[in-house]
């Protein structure tokens, strides 16, 4: 068939009005709640910082990963020479945010709050199953 003489099939669509309850009979759901729900509230900041230094430092440590195994497995004097000292810039700039990470995290407990919620006004049932 030519790109002119293709055919379409039209869908219809339904004009009837929603229903407000999708479902007909009675939904039986049960959900279990601990007595108390605690919810540790931290310093959006602090906790953006945090991320920036976990992910500088977990690339780092990809780069440092894959310099060493270059390393390793090089031959020639100079260019192992050349990798070491590469190798070794990465080390130092991985320990470097590793610590950051460290601080930003420790700073981020400290500030922390822990907001502890009691569910007891919550209609309890008793089981009603045999």
């Amino acid at each position: 068939m030519s790109a002119q003489h293709q055919e379409h099939d039209e869908v219809e669509q339904s004009q009837a009005p929603a229903s407000q309850e999708p479902v007909s009979g009675d939904l039986d759901i049960s959900l279990s709640l601990p007595a108390s729900i605690e919810i540790r509230m931290v310093d959006a900041s602090t906790l953006s910082d945090y991320e920036i230094w976990f992910f500088s430092s977990s690339g780092l440590l990809s780069f440092l990963t894959g310099f060493l195994v270059a390393w390793f497995q090089e031959t020639d004097a100079r260019a192992s020479k050349l990798l070491g000292i590469v190798c070794l810039i990465f080390v130092v700039l991985f320990l470097g945010c590793f610590v950051m990470t460290l601080l930003k995290r420790r700073t981020m407990k400290s500030k922390s709050r822990t907001i502890r919620l009691k569910t007891s006004k919550i209609a309890e049932l008793k089981d009603k199953r045999p």
